[in-house]
């Protein structure tokens, strides 16, 4: 992808993320001089893999097989004191797809902060390790903006 490409979809990124009311940490918008003048911090991201990331998984089709992601925290595996837990904060576009993939130790919570559907499908584990070709019961699933959880039904922040 080209740099310019990948520059515009964190912009529009920003722009949806503070639509929607959620702020993101500082290093989010620091340039390359900002990530310079800070080793340690620099050091400590790339460590635990946060930031951005783009991607049209080698496809040369972002439209149609992209993900625009921000990484706000993520523990190491096998790390001491480090929990097996992911924040990430994902923009995917209609209809546009996101591969197959999947953790061996790896906590992740499914939250649709706004916008549109979200569409899954849940597949078991073959016993050696990776996917296996039958989905888990109630496999096929989706999530609304204003989804019920437990009991609890969340509301658009920008309906304040």
């Amino acid at each position: 992808m080209k740099r310019s490409t990948i520059n515009r979809l964190e912009r529009e990124a920003l722009a949806l993320f503070e639509e929607y009311r959620f702020s993101l940490p500082l290093f989010a918008r620091w340039t390359a001089a900002d990530w310079r003048a800070r080793p340690d911090a620099a050091a400590w991201c790339l460590a635990h893999q946060m930031g951005w990331d783009v991607t049209d998984f080698g496809s040369g089709r972002f439209e149609q097989r992209g993900l625009v992601v921000f990484c706000v925290r993520n523990g190491r595996q096998r790390v001491a004191g480090d929990k097996p837990y992911a924040e990430k904060l994902l923009v995917v576009r209609e209809d546009q797809e996101t591969p197959f993939h999947s953790h061996k130790v790896k906590m992740e919570d499914i939250i649709v902060r706004g916008g549109g559907n979200l569409m899954m499908e849940l597949h078991n584990r073959r016993p050696g390790g990776g996917l296996a070709d039958t989905p888990t019961p109630g496999a096929r699933t989706g999530r609304t903006p204003a989804h019920a959880v437990n009991g609890y039904r969340f509301r658009d922040p920008r309906s304040r």
